[in-house]
């Protein structure tokens, strides 16, 4: 069963559990309801917006996100998440 976005779901946001893991550096890729997302998890994050997002899928998100990786990346999709919480 998967959650709405709201203040339950913040108290266990992937973000916090990543930090708790170490990761510090979280990117966000962001389309549908993009502000409202970003109100939801707040300015500590940063954003990546497909504003095509309607006519794209997770390969083009990957692409906007090309420079953040770095070193590499873990990689959360949200509707998987969603289904698991």
């Amino acid at each position: 069963m998967s959650r709405k976005i709201g203040r339950h779901y913040t108290d266990r946001t992937p973000a916090r559990i990543l930090r708790a893991s170490g990761i510090n550096e979280i990117a966000v890729l962001v389309g549908f309801q993009a502000e409202h997302i970003r109100r939801t998890c707040g300015p500590e994050i940063t954003y990546i917006e497909n504003q095509i997002f309607a006519e794209t899928n997770s390969m083009y998100f990957s692409w906007l996100a090309r420079n953040f990786f770095g070193d590499g990346f873990v990689g959360l999709d949200s509707e998987f998440y969603s289904i698991l919480n």
